[in-house]
């Protein structure tokens, strides 16, 4: 009887190490994944079809003359999007980001499934004068910078996207 008992102990054991490496696995997996769309366009080509903008910032003063060059990013949610921001950066001489120096363009507390924000902005080609950072459904944070991508064009590529101690928990007891 007691064998039995045992056998049973040891299964619930090594039942309950393999489900925690498993969990794991999933954290690791989940880790550098992106599923939010984003999209640089000028601001002649919009759909408003096609997008579901609910709110729309501009990040400078635009005039007539220099609309031509304007570039509408357009950032839609594929699993809801928290307290996005996008702030301004700041530098030193040397072009060293000054990270105590930044300031708060716009910002969104929710955009949910589907929606999309619209940012009316100057894309430039080298150093960027705006970082764009939020929490997605799964509490992990994911950020980058409103910059010219030379290598293939797609913005996607240089997102950040990092795992906060209430995503891993999220992961872990989902």
């Amino acid at each position: 009887m007691y064998t039995l008992a045992d056998a049973a102990t040891m299964a619930t054991l090594i039942l309950f190490v393999i489900y925690f490496i498993g969990r794991i696995i999933t954290v690791r997996m989940e880790k550098n994944m992106f599923y939010d769309e984003i999209v640089f366009t000028s601001s002649d080509c919009i759909e408003n079809k096609r997008y579901d903008i609910i709110d729309e910032i501009s990040t400078e003063n635009l005039n007539n003359e220099s609309s031509e060059y304007e570039t509408l990013v357009i950032i839609t949610s594929r699993q809801g999007i928290r307290n996005l921001k996008i702030e301004k950066m700041f530098y030193d001489d040397d072009l060293n980001e000054i990270k105590s120096k930044r300031e708060t363009v716009g910002e969104c507390k929710f955009l949910n499934i589907g929606q999309s924000f619209a940012i009316r902005t100057f894309i430039p080609e080298l150093i960027p004068r705006y970082r764009i950072e939020y929490e997605t459904q799964d509490f992990r944070k994911v950020s980058f910078e409103l910059l010219d991508n030379f290598k293939s064009g797609i913005i996607s590529e240089t997102v950040v996207v990092k795992h906060t101690p209430k995503s891993i928990i999220y992961y872990l007891f989902r």
